[in-house]
């Protein structure tokens, strides 16, 4: 049925130029109204500077602004459902229309589009037709739906209306999802399911953790339950309180688009690195360039250095390692107070005692250098209140030098006189260098408690014996990986939750951040003690961590079972386990056989995928001459160009197959191809080579996989998941290509086999 033929078009596209006319109106008033803000604020700042008032005009600046944003934003799609409930009690039905912001008539205080986020909202997220309920801040509502209407709205154009049932919703979704995929990911509030829509609206109190099939929008997801959280929780919650950690610069201006379309902005968005670069200061090392998992992916390193990579990585990330750090530390704390106190021309200054007491009990709450710090203002008193016994001394002394002076020598004579003019001098010098001594005595002392640097104290602790707890072999294999670069000044990002941990224990952290709600993306890649650092440095345990075990590339450092290793982490309150089993990324044919990878090197636990029921081409398998790779890849992404397909990727298994790809494509295509790394900030979408690793978290209308050989994927655990997230990378095609023998992951009847 085309849109006209629609018996509710001409109702719905009346209301739709009536709310766009309300909107014009309204965004009128609020650029107004930001103008008048806008000059309070400035004249605030020009009057005071400082204070409430300015804090109360920045504010309301900031609502306002916000509000203005949303106005313009709902211009172009002022909403995407109408719904019509007749509540219990009444005997006609309300139409609701739902947006992604919500618009008020100010002159009638009637909300003319409801928001996303707002309870009254679940009717149309988990709402069938027929009796249903909600619950709303004065209890639960009841009553009857009877129409869930989903439209399509671009700059201002009605295009799309779906009166839906199961059939019609499936409809619309898998027109939404068959659409080609541009350079940005974006929100989905009118396809959000009744299971993702649970994950969104779960309580800010406690950590859910979401384990997530490839596609099943986790990252979309948490981007949105975000943007809930602080809808629900407005007031008490600023997006500046909120953290998103993400697997890669790159992933991150990948996901850059989807806060600010909910209307959410200044939420911080950084990498684990980043995030430890503002935690540690001037205490940052230098990153290895080297990132570990492409030494284990090398055929030809050494068994043994993969052995000791492995090892050392799983030790660095285990809560027995934090453990041992910690102890280090006290030692560090116990060794530095002198134990004979502080004395000061054999006096007494404070005692070991008191010093212990002050350091090691009353300033215990601080850093080592800030207690360090604070031992100086008693010093001070105490040398203080010495002063005057100690200016005394001396000047008795000088008096009776003076006076054995005038019995020895009782004629006055200008050697007396002289003599007498030395002893006060003498005097008056030292009372001057006492006085200068008692002023630089309180840093001098405690500088005795300056505590270690801080990759020195790491170094030292690492240099040590086998600490309690931990497997020599493990302890002797790190020793081998990280010493010798980290005394180059070098760390792998496996040392930044023990160095973030000694900075805070000896200096405080650089930067002190109030985050009430951190949002871990590709948790599986996170290991406990990153958890428990995130848990101890935001106070809290409000927390949304997603991933998917199948995807766990970096298992060897990371995440490998949920339960055992989160609730260890965080337990008052527990975890909450969720799940999202549905697929809506790729087509049937696309899954299919990457459940096909994924269930030949199971995870423990593991839940296939469902994809919706949306079909394509089966994925193919070419077999093709090594020299001939180049030319077949390069025809293949020309035609994809031809069908009007915008990112195509060729992922390889690691960068150093990317290297010589990326020459052979761009020689035999004639025209630029973009080579993602791991030093890329931006991503342009388009014609691409990168490695399984980056893509991680990325999706592109077609994939190509140069070489799936048993060379490049022998079977392992680490090929099986870096296949697995190869292949679920695509939406709509997947071409597989093989150079000599088939990967044992795979078999040539999962195919249609072709060359």
């Amino acid at each position: 049925m085309s849109l006209q033929d629609h018996p509710a078009y001409p109702q719905e596209q009346a209301h739709l130029q009536k709310t766009l006319s309300l909107i014009a109106r309204e965004t009128g008033l609020a650029r107004e109204e930001e103008r008048e803000r806008r000059e309070a604020l400035e004249d605030t700042r020009r009057r005071s500077g400082e204070g409430a008032a300015l804090m109360l005009h920045e504010l309301q600046y900031r609502m306002t602004s916000q509000a203005l944003h949303n106005l313009q934003l709902a211009a172009k799609a002022p909403y995407f459902t109408r719904v019509d409930f007749t509540q219990s009690g009444e005997t006609a039905p309300t139409a609701y229309y739902i947006g992604k912001a919500g618009v008020l008539d100010s002159r009638t205080q009637t909300p003319w589009v409801i928001d996303w986020r707002a309870p009254l909202a679940n009717l149309y997220y988990a709402g069938q037709l027929g009796q249903v309920s909600y619950r709303a801040p004065d209890g639960e509502i009841e009553g009857e739906l009877s129409l869930k209407r989903l439209m399509t709205i671009q700059d201002g154009q009605l295009q799309t209306i779906f009166d839906t049932d199961v059939v019609a919703q499936d409809a619309y979704l898998q027109n939404v999802l068959g659409q080609s995929k541009d350079d940005r990911l974006k929100d989905i509030v009118s396809t959000i399911q009744r299971e993702q829509n649970d994950i969104i609206r779960a309580p800010l109190r406690g950590p859910v953790v979401v384990q997530g099939a490839a596609g099943s929008g986790k990252t979309t997801i948490a981007l949105h339950r975000i943007a809930y959280l602080l809808y629900v929780h407005r007031g008490e919650l600023a997006p500046s309180q909120m953290l998103i950690l993400a697997p890669s610069p790159l992933f991150l201006d990948y996901i850059s688009a989807v806060l600010p379309e909910l209307g959410v902005d200044q939420v911080r968005q950084w990498t684990f690195p980043q995030l430890c670069a503002r935690l540690l200061g001037k205490d940052m090392p230098r990153l290895q360039t080297e990132d570990p998992l492409f030494t284990l992916l090398d055929p030809a390193a050494p068994q043994a250095q993969k052995q000791d990579l492995a090892l050392a990585a799983r030790l660095r990330g285990t809560l027995a390692f934090r453990d041992a750090v910690a102890r280090y530390l006290e030692q560090v704390e116990r060794s530095l107070p002198p134990k004979e106190g502080f004395t000061l021309e054999g006096q007494t200054v404070l005692s070991g005692e008191e010093v212990l007491r002050l350091y090691l009990q009353d300033l215990k709450p601080f850093p080592l250098k800030r207690r360090m710090e604070e031992l100086k203002k008693p010093l001070r008193r105490r040398v203080s209140e010495m002063l005057g016994a100690l200016i005394a001394a001396r000047e008795e002394r000088a008096a009776a030098m003076a006076l054995l002076l005038r019995r020895t020598s009782p004629e006055d004579s200008p050697q007396r006189r002289a003599a007498m003019q030395r002893i006060y001098a003498q005097r008056d010098q030292a009372v001057h260098a006492l006085r200068e001594q008692i002023r630089v005595y309180p840093a001098a002392a405690a500088a005795a408690l300056t505590p270690p640097r801080v990759m020195d104290a790491y170094i030292a602790f690492l240099s040590g014996p086998v600490p309690q707890g931990i497997d020599p072999q493990a302890w002797a294999a790190l020793s081998r990986v990280a010493l010798p670069a980290l005394q180059a000044g070098r760390a792998a990002e496996e040392d930044l939750p023990a160095l973030v941990l000694i900075r805070r224990y000896l200096y405080g952290l650089h930067e002190e951040m109030a985050i009430r709600h951190t949002v871990v993306d590709e948790a599986q890649d996170f290991s406990p003690f990153q958890f428990d650092l995130l848990r101890t440095l935001a106070g809290n345990s409000s927390f949304t961590l997603v991933g998917d075990l199948a995807q766990g590339i970096r298992a060897y450092r990371g995440t490998t079972a949920w339960r055992e290793d989160l609730s260890a982490v965080f337990s008052d309150p527990a975890p909450a386990f969720l799940g999202l089993t549905t697929s809506y990324r790729s087509t049937v044919e696309i899954m299919r056989l990457a459940g096909t990878v994924c269930a030949r090197r199971p995870y423990p636990g593991m839940v296939a995928a469902q994809p919706v029921l949306r079909h394509g081409e089966a994925p193919a398998l070419f077999f093709v001459k090594p020299r001939a790779l180049g030319g077949a890849l390069a025809a293949r992404i020309q035609r994809l160009l031809d069908e009007g397909y915008r990112t195509i990727a060729v992922i390889a298994r690691d960068e150093n197959e990317c290297r010589p790809l990326h020459r052979a494509l761009q020689k035999a295509l004639g025209q630029p191809v973009q080579r993602l790394t791991p030093k890329d900030t931006h991503y342009a979408g388009g014609v691409m080579v990168v490695s399984a690793p980056l893509a991680k978290g990325l999706e592109f209308d077609a994939v190509l996989i140069p070489d799936v050989s048993a060379g490049r994927y022998p079977g392992s655990d680490l090929d099986a998941r870096l296949l697995y997230v190869t292949m679920t990378r695509p939406l709509h095609r997947l071409y597989c290509y093989c150079t000599g023998e088939l990967s044992p992951l795979l078999k040539a009847e999962d195919f249609e086999v072709e060359g």
